[in-house]
């Protein structure tokens, strides 16, 4: 499983993107949690 470290400012970023992009980028997340190696 994977630790996804996001920027402390990702909060003020996500406001300026597309809703496209932010759906995607929520469900490279949840697969690249999933997916990723145990541990």
């Amino acid at each position: 499983m994977w630790r996804i470290e996001e920027h402390r400012r990702i909060d003020k970023q996500v406001d300026a993107v597309p809703n496209e992009v932010l759906k995607r980028y929520e469900k490279w997340k949840d697969i690249a949690l999933i997916s990723g190696p145990p541990g």
